[in-house]
């Protein structure tokens, strides 16, 4: 190939790249021109939009009104305003309103400031180089200050009689497990004055609600009303674990807190009282079954017959004020105690007849008397008892005393004896039992002796009966006579 086409093929080459060159510089300036195009489009359109909008990060009053138009942002701060309602929140879990309506409330731009003059402030033009913006102008509230002050007059906080104002203390009460404060109420004393004034300050503030116990606005303060009475909680609380068990023979009742803890009352200055009162009640209802004392026994005799016997003065006999005295005692100590109850007098047993299997029986129809020593016979033998016009009193007694070699100085009598066995009389003088009567021969005693010529209501037997019988009967032993 010669020089001349080598040349000719370079120059077309050339051409060539030239040509492509100037197509892409072309795509480039095409690509460039288009983007610069639609970025103004849209930079417009955004300019456009921002003539009737907020720019975005936009505050008003603390309030972000960003892309909000004119009148969006005032039906915003009118809207707050026509549904604006202030609760007030009461003691008794009362709660009331004011609202909007009830004032004649309305926004009030100040000044002639207006939303649409913040607009004018921003040049939609700029909008890409605006940071957030933050303005303030003057926003009142304006209402009919005299139906204001008619609705606060007539809140029911303001209207409480004086029974309903009147405050209760704390207390601990017991909630039928254990004991727990229960919280006083404070009472509905308020200052009149001072709730206007938090009230008109609220409404021009726009604050929705107002708590008039946190306020400060009652007289007494509900929480230093409410006394520290932990200790005292305590302290009865302590009392529960109390457990009273009474032993009766076979027979255990027991005393608890179920029972008790309604004894128990707190007076106005929390010291703590039981009612004995009712105390006295539940001995009463609970043991009146084993207090024999006076009541009409069914005696078995010697024979076997069955006799009714009234009078004497043998049984339990429940010392009902040393009890109440004991029992809260334990309470208060919190004893968890078996005992037996506080009596006058005790008897043998609390079984069917309390005089138990040891005793003395003695039959004036008989003129007999008999000594049993655990449920057996022992000892019996002829006696002597009361004259016409001393006639031995019939009933249940208990051997007070026994005594030896006694001289009686009594104006009727004036006799010694080997052994005297005390069973009722308050006196020296008026004393009656079982004695020796030694003045008597043994053939004297049993019969009828007695009729007209027996004692003056004791009863005699021999000497040889009266030693087997002191030795057989301890003190507190019954003597049954019918």
């Amino acid at each position: 190939m010669d020089r001349r086409t080598v040349n000719e093929r370079r120059r077309i080459e050339a051409r060539r790249r030239i040509r492509r060159r100037k197509q892409i510089f072309n795509s480039v300036l095409f690509f460039a021109v288009t983007l610069v195009a639609i970025l103004f489009c849209i930079y417009l359109a955004v300019s456009v939009y921002y003539q009737n909008h907020f720019f975005k990060g936009t505050t008003l009053n603390g309030v972000d009104i960003s892309k909000m138009t004119v009148s969006e942002a005032e039906s915003y701060f009118e809207d707050e305003i026509r549904y604006y309602v202030l609760k007030i929140v009461e003691r008794g879990n009362v709660t009331e309103l004011i609202t909007a309506d009830d004032i004649d409330l309305e926004v009030v731009f100040v000044n002639n400031q207006t939303i649409a003059d913040v607009k004018e402030k921003q040049n939609p033009y700029l909008w890409p180089f605006e940071s957030d913006e933050t303005y303030e102008i003057t926003i009142e509230r304006s209402y009919d200050s005299d139906k204001l002050l008619e609705e606060i007059a007539n809140l029911v906080c303001n209207n409480y009689t004086e029974e309903e104002m009147e405050p209760t203390n704390a207390t601990v009460s017991y909630d039928g497990e254990k004991f727990v404060i229960e919280e006083g109420n404070p009472g509905m004393y308020l200052d009149s004055d001072l709730l206007s004034k938090f009230i008109i300050q609220y409404v021009d503030s726009g604050y929705e609600i107002l708590n008039l116990n946190d306020a400060g606005i009652y007289l007494i303060n509900s929480d230093k009303q409410s006394n520290d009475l932990t200790e005292l909680e305590n302290e009865l609380n302590g009392y529960l674990t109390s457990v009273i068990n009474y032993t009766l023979d076979d027979t255990v009742i027991i005393l608890d807190k179920d029972t008790f803890a309604q004894w128990i009352a707190i007076d106005e200055d929390y010291s703590v009282t039981f009612d004995r009162e009712l105390i006295h009640d539940w001995i009463d209802d609970t043991f009146s079954s084993y207090e024999t004392y006076g009541k009409i026994r069914t005696f078995t005799t010697h024979s076997g017959s069955n006799v009714r016997i009234s009078g004497g003065d043998y049984g339990w006999w429940i010392d009902d004020t040393s009890e109440i005295d004991m029992i809260i005692e334990n309470i208060k100590s919190g004893d968890v105690v078996t005992r037996d109850l506080n009596y006058y007098q005790k008897a043998a047993s609390h079984g069917t007849l309390d005089i138990g299997d040891t005793y003395v029986e003695i039959s004036i129809s008989e003129q007999k008397l008999y000594v049993f020593k655990d449920g057996s016979l022992q000892f019996s033998c002829d006696c002597i008892t009361g004259k016409s016009g001393y006639s031995t009193l019939k009933g249940v007694y208990r051997l007070r005393v026994k005594l030896r070699n006694f001289t009686f100085s009594r104006t009727y009598f004036t006799k010694t004896v080997s052994y005297w066995m005390v069973y009722y009389g308050n006196t020296v003088d008026t004393n009656v039992g079982i004695m020796d009567a030694a003045w008597y021969s043994d053939s004297d005693f049993g019969g009828t002796t007695y009729v007209n010529n027996g004692s003056y209501g004791s009863i005699y037997v021999s000497s040889s009966s009266a030693a087997s019988i002191y030795s057989l009967i301890p003190v507190d032993t019954a003597i049954v006579i019918y």
